[in-house]
């Protein structure tokens, strides 16, 4: 009888110890995924920059040429 205690609360124990290993890998697997998501929006953000930074340019280098008589 003691043997079959002392199983039962040696696997109570690992479970105990799978279940806060899977619980940290859980929460380290949504740290990942939620830096991952950071940097897309950040990437798009960035991109989006540089086009409306590039056309904002083009404009005034247009502008400023069709203002001082080079283009017509």
């Amino acid at each position: 009888m003691s043997c079959h205690h002392s199983q039962k609360n040696i696997n109570l124990h690992h479970d105990q110890v799978n279940a806060g290993r899977n619980r940290r890998f859980q929460r380290q697997a949504e740290r990942l995924q939620s830096f991952l998501n950071g940097r897309e929006e950040a990437r798009f953000d960035y991109n989006c920059v540089l086009v409306f930074g590039f056309i904002c340019f083009a404009y005034s280098g247009i502008s400023s040429a069709i203002y001082a008589g080079y283009i017509l």
